[in-house]
């Protein structure tokens, strides 16, 4: 089955990052303050690259992104990988790599 991680910092209980690394990847999850769910994200990077071989996901505030909230998702591409980046906030393709 699917496995989803979830990590949070000890003072305060706040959310750090969320990570799936195990398919199937056919979950949705409500991350809250504001952000889009799993399942919009996942669909948005899957139309991108037009490939829906993902083999892994992440949801953190990303430095590079200036500490935005970004829903990062990896591809199989014949042996390379594709990378997605979506801000979390409103769904757009930040990058892909």
């Amino acid at each position: 089955g699917s496995i989803v991680n979830f990590y949070w910092t000890f003072v305060g209980d706040f959310l750090l990052k969320m990570e799936g690394q195990v398919a199937p990847f056919e979950y949705d999850i409500h991350p809250g303050n504001n952000l889009i769910n799993f399942s919009t994200a996942k669909t948005i990077a899957i139309g991108a690259v037009k490939n829906d071989g993902l083999i892994k996901w992440e949801l953190e505030q990303e430095e590079d992104f200036i500490g935005n909230w970004v829903y990062t998702f990896e591809f199989d591409d014949d042996g390379d990988s594709i990378s997605v980046y979506i801000d979390a906030e409103n769904g757009n393709i930040l990058q892909t790599d």
